[in-house]
């Protein structure tokens, strides 16, 4: 793993933090195959690092001689609740709390090997055992050959529904196609989001290919699929006329713009495609969910391709039930994960409205 130069997100940091971390980076067996850090992106090193900054800028605030002691001898039970207090007074969300002291976990166990990570992990324990969802998932979850129905119907509307301009307009085409390409193609939200023109997303002669590198996949191997062919005629549209009227004369090889011509952050691909689900469906279904309503498709109508769907989702692995399907390789997976829900979307009749 080749982590870049990093920002330090506390500007005070102990000049010990610096030096355990850089250490970190420098000593072999931390980030290679083998090491404390090797699962970690380079997006979670830098999640990492942002949450030990905000553990200590929390200290410096609550008991300034925290500061003084080793990075180790900073976990007490009495910063630690008083720091998950912080966390609850900000309002976030108990996965949001729980990653925050995951990350301090992290940090110290990489950094500070000597040190005693028990009392980060029981507190994990306790987040695990309060942690619930706020819906029922299986309530949320939607078969993927109705989310395509419903998000190419939206599509369909879009382009000939009155709109307040064409800008606008072009964004509910991106906002459908956006939901339509994760129901069909269940990739990260990262990679989604920084799908790039000539570099990672292709126009082919009758389609189009996305082709992530290994430092932008999870496993760190590289992973090709063509896009379903029920999505070319509206990426089409979308790449031929809606991208470039949202990006007026802003320059970018970002594949989706914002209505104010530049890249869409990662948070605004989630949150539009929440609010277009929530529209088309009467319900939030957020990226990762979309991964899980496509296994669960998968599972329900053809539990035989349930091997080939987890390659299919990025994952390094498959449990004990399906680990004939190691071999399977990830496009062939996706080409046939396209033709099944295709059928399903022809063979499924269509329910009345009540």
């Amino acid at each position: 793993m080749n982590i870049k130069p990093l920002t330090l997100p506390f500007p005070d940091w102990p000049q010990s933090d610096q030096e355990a971390w850089e250490q970190a980076r420098a000593e072999a067996g931390y980030f290679d195959q083998s090491g404390r850090a090797s699962h970690w992106t380079e997006k979670t090193a830098r999640q990492v690092l942002k949450d030990w900054g905000l553990y200590l800028g929390y200290i410096d605030q609550a008991d300034n001689l925290g500061l003084v002691a080793g990075i180790g001898s900073r976990i007490t039970k009495k910063l630690l609740y008083g720091y998950v207090e912080h966390l609850q007074s900000r309002s976030l969300a108990v996965c949001s709390q729980a990653r925050a002291i995951r990350n301090v976990r992290e940090f110290v166990r990489v950094t500070d090997p000597a040190a005693s990570i028990e009392l980060l992990s029981r507190l994990l324990a306790r987040f695990r055992a309060i942690e619930a969802p706020s819906q029922n998932k299986s309530e949320r979850i939607i078969p993927t050959y109705e989310l395509v129905t419903g998000a190419l119907g939206y599509i369909d509307e879009a382009l000939t529904r009155c709109a307040p301009s064409e800008h606008i307009r072009a964004s509910w085409i991106r906002d459908g196609l956006m939901l339509a390409f994760l129901a069909l193609h269940p990739i990260r939200l990262a990679n989604l989001t920084n799908l790039k023109l000539k570099d990672t997303f292709f126009v082919l002669e009758h389609g189009y290919e996305c082709r992530l590198k290994p430092d932008e996949t999870k496993t760190s191997t590289p992973y090709e699929f063509e896009l379903s062919p029920e999505l070319t005629p509206y990426m089409d549209v979308y790449v031929g006329l809606c991208r470039n009227t949202l990006l007026g004369n802003s320059k970018t090889n970002q594949l989706w713009v914002s209505t104010r011509r530049g890249s869409m952050a990662e948070h605004a691909v989630y949150m539009r495609i929440v609010e277009t689900s929530t529209r088309i469906f009467g319900k939030p279904l957020n990226p990762h969910l979309l991964r899980d309503c496509y296994m669960t498709t998968i599972a329900e109508l053809a539990p035989e391709m349930v091997g080939a769907a987890s390659r299919v989702l990025g994952h390094s692995s498959l449990n004990m039930s399906t680990k004939h399907y190691n071999q399977a390789k990830a496009k062939t997976a996706q080409e046939d994960h396209n033709k099944l829900i295709a059928e399903l979307r022809e063979t499924v009749p269509e329910q009345e409205d009540v």
